[in-house]
């Protein structure tokens, strides 16, 4: 599907949607998967007339690309930001500090309605995993720590999170494309373990297991980064 049907499908399905929200979205979206590859150029200009819209909303969106880490400027021109094992393992090393924390507050703090959608989320992670759906695994491990991370309870915890999600979840879909599947099912299939095993803990309560299971899963990501060619 061409860059243009697509924005036209999206604002068709939602009318009400900002154009530069819109415009966004597609390119997070294509971004994220890898569909616009590393160190891209992304041209205002050339996305406006692909699009056939002004470059007003174009350079907002680019702009919010670049303030989410996913696009770097250099000149007068957006690169799709490069990949580095040294980053990745930068990533990690905060996702160890800030969700194993959250992991520990949302086990007191999560109402029904977000250990039922975290639920959902690990049932969807164990299925896409069990199926060998790579796009789907990774949206859905994101989505499972993202719910934990909501359900901590903390606005400004949340925040700063958000901050640096977007990059993680590009690394993410960068692992899953260059890694053999015979390196990964193992991997995956103990994250599903670990995955469960954080569920049950903030669904009993228990706090510090909660965080420690967390790390462990969060932890095992470094296997992956270890097969990185």
């Amino acid at each position: 599907m061409n860059i243009k049907k697509e924005l036209d499908e999206m604002l068709l399905q939602n009318p009400f949607t900002h154009l530069g929200d819109a415009i966004y979205s597609l390119l997070y979206k294509q971004i994220i998967s890898l569909e616009i590859p590393v160190d891209a150029i992304l041209s205002d200009t050339v996305i406006a007339k692909e699009l056939d819209v002004s470059r007003t909303p174009v350079r907002g969106a680019l702009q919010r690309l670049q303030d989410e880490g996913l696009l770097i400027c250099k000149g007068r021109s957006f690169h799709v930001a490069p990949l580095d094992k040294d980053e990745c393992r930068h990533l990690m090393e905060l996702r160890l500090a800030m969700e194993g924390q959250a992991a520990y507050w949302a086990a007191e703090r999560i109402t029904e309605l977000q250990l039922a959608d975290l639920k959902s989320q690990l049932d969807r992670y164990a299925a896409s995993c069990s199926a060998w759906k790579p796009d789907e695994i990774v949206e859905s491990d994101h989505a499972f720590h993202q719910e934990i991370v909501d359900a901590a309870g903390n606005p400004l915890f949340r925040t700063v999170y958000a901050q640096f999600s977007p990059r993680v979840l590009h690394y993410r879909y960068f692992l899953f494309r260059q890694t053999p599947r015979e390196l990964l099912e193992p991997i995956m299939a103990q994250s599903v373990r670990h995955h469960q095993s954080v569920y049950d803990a903030i669904r009993l309560g228990f706090s510090d297991t909660a965080r420690k299971q967390l790390e462990r899963d969060i932890s095992g990501m470094t296997d992956i980064i270890g097969c990185w060619r």
